[in-house]
């Protein structure tokens, strides 16, 4: 004897696609329930991405151009003659990867004042953060795609060299720098 269990059919992957502008690039549209889900898609996807479906899983690819910068919506449909039909809103986001801009090397007297301002770029817009700061450094900011490192370098102790790492991070990756911090 078999048994046979049916459930109906629920979109299981997450509510954001992001693809890099001018980069190839996929995203996955998973499933759950028995039979397999059949997907549709309503709305319009940016110009270069298509959507395809198979076993119940979809795939939005291809080539987001750059003319797409920004977000769009479309809905992911799901089916499978088991009880209600699941829907989901998802959001396309077409951007760029982050962009630091900042000095590789800084000089303070001991006893001095620092202040680095640090700048990123990308769509979306990029938050920044620092680390390794020492207790006299302070960073601020951060939030849209610029920020401050500042502070009263200590007036004692031997000349030395502080690293930090600088982040910029957005929707479509991380990029990172290192920034030298001499105390002359």
């Amino acid at each position: 004897m078999t048994i046979v269990v049916h459930a109906g059919a629920a979109i299981t992957s997450g509510s954001t696609a992001a693809f890099v502008a001018g980069a190839s690039g996929s995203f996955a549209i998973t499933t759950s329930g028995a039979p397999s889900a059949n997907l549709s898609l309503s709305g319009s996807l940016p110009k270069g991405l298509t959507f395809s479906t198979t076993g119940g899983t979809g795939t939005i690819s291809g080539t987001a151009r750059k003319a797409q910068i920004g977000s769009s919506t479309v809905v992911v449909h799901a089916s499978n003659g088991v009880g209600d039909p699941d829907a989901q809103v998802l959001t396309v986001v077409v951007g760029t990867l982050p962009k630091l801009s900042a000095a590789a090397r800084v000089s303070v007297l001991r006893g001095g004042s620092l202040a680095v301002t640090v700048s990123a770029k990308g769509s979306p817009t990029p938050t920044i953060t620092a680390s390794g700061l020492e207790g006299w450094q302070r960073a601020t900011g951060g939030l849209s795609g610029g920020l401050t490192i500042s502070g009263a370098a200590p007036s004692g102790g031997p000349p030395r060299v502080i690293t930090l790492t600088l982040s910029a991070t957005n929707l479509l990756g991380t990029t990172t720098r290192t920034l030298l911090v001499r105390i002359r």
